[in-house]
């Protein structure tokens, strides 16, 4: 079993990434995005205060994959209209350094109706 003596030591991922140290800050979901999934102003402010702390990478809070698993007004990852937004939550929480992890999820049978798509939700 491996030891780790200093937690403010770089580590080094199988991916080739850095983090400046063994801290990641946990995903929190704001609930803020707009409509549309994508990022807000007051949602790029809050992940600029939590990017611009010594973590050595930040957990964005969850974006949905598909209109139809939405369960929360979060931030969307389901078509390239999203990039853009994805891009900005990507360099705010950067801009201080952390290694950005974009987190991923569907709502599944959790899924609001008010906020999935124009066909609802889809059966098998």
């Amino acid at each position: 079993m491996r030891t780790i003596t200093d937690p403010w030591s770089p580590l080094r991922l199988a991916s080739g990434a850095t983090l400046r140290n063994r801290f990641m800050l946990a995903p929190m979901t704001t609930n803020s995005s707009d409509a549309q999934g994508r990022v807000t102003e007051d949602e790029l402010r809050y992940l600029d205060r939590r990017g611009a702390t010594e973590f050595g990478a930040a957990v964005t809070s969850c974006a949905y994959v598909h209109e139809d698993g939405r369960s929360w007004q979060g931030i969307g990852a389901s078509t390239d209209d999203h990039l853009e937004s994805l891009r900005a939550v990507a360099q705010a929480i950067g801009r201080g350094g952390a290694l950005t992890l974009l987190q991923l999820y569907d709502g599944g049978r959790i899924a609001l109706p008010g906020l999935v798509g124009p066909g609802g939700i889809r059966g098998p």
